[in-house]
């Protein structure tokens, strides 16, 4: 329900719904500590895209 009505006050607010996982780290691993252990993530997990800072990580093939 706390996270039911986190996800409706976010709608509401900027029409959007969506739950982002700030931890960051894969089953069993530890918590991401740097961009460098970012972005080893990024690249292992699979991720589409994730932020880094001010900068937009994207993979290339996403859209192939």
């Amino acid at each position: 329900p706390v996270i039911g009505r986190v996800l409706g006050q976010s709608e509401r607010l900027t029409g959007q719904t969506m739950l982002i996982n700030t931890s960051c780290n894969r089953h069993g691993e530890p918590i991401v500590h740097g961009a460098a252990d970012a972005l080893g993530t990024f690249a292992s997990a699979g991720f589409d895209s994730m932020l880094l800072g001010s900068y937009l990580v994207s993979r290339e093939d996403q859209n192939e």
